[in-house]
């Protein structure tokens, strides 16, 4: 019997012990910020509220164009390191009623309550500013004494309603405005 109630325990271990990384679908789980698929269930959400009360959205679209590179020349810990310090500088700056995920690979999106299309503009060069003052601190634990590798990032901002009329309109032009940015 005893052995019995052993091996239960340990079955429902198992696949308790494979999903722990992803246990919440809603965190990304290399950065612990909020993933796509919750960045998409919050889009629906306030675009429904901003056409409602008919008042602006925006999104950025922060593209870290370093990020590959970053992962092939220094591996896989690097590179979420370094968006995980960029995500971490995103949040600390950035107002309460704003958010903050991991859109891909090498992208994150900040969805920008009641800001319109110039404040969007001004903040993502403040932001893009303060990412280029401050220590990665993740990045440069990895490194040690040695200089870790530049984290270059592009910017890309859209607004409802004065550019944008669907939520896949806003991340479209959002990301295009960051792909233009990353090649000047």
């Amino acid at each position: 019997m005893a052995a019995q109630d052993q091996k239960t325990a340990t079955d429902s271990a198992v696949p308790a012990a494979l999903d722990a990384p992803y246990a919440n679908p809603a965190v990304d789980p290399a950065t612990g910020l909020a993933s796509r698929w919750a960045f998409q269930a919050r889009l629906v959400e306030e675009w429904e509220r901003s056409r409602r009360y008919r008042r602006p959205l925006s999104l950025l679209y922060v593209f870290i164009g370093s990020l590959k590179a970053i992962g092939a020349a220094h591996g896989r810990e690097a590179a979420d390191a370094a968006i995980k310090d960029v995500g971490s500088i995103l949040q600390s700056t950035l107002r309460t009623s704003d958010f903050v995920f991991r859109f891909d690979e090498d992208a994150l999106v900040v969805l920008l309550t009641e800001t319109a299309e110039d404040g969007a503009r001004l903040l993502a060069e403040r932001l893009r500013n303060s990412i280029a003052a401050r220590p990665l601190p993740s990045l440069s634990s990895l490194f040690g004494p040695k200089q870790p590798p530049a984290v270059l990032v592009a910017f890309g901002a859209a607004a409802y309603p004065s550019d944008v009329d669907s939520p896949l309109d806003l991340v479209d032009r959002a990301k295009a405005a960051a792909a233009a940015a990353a090649t000047i």
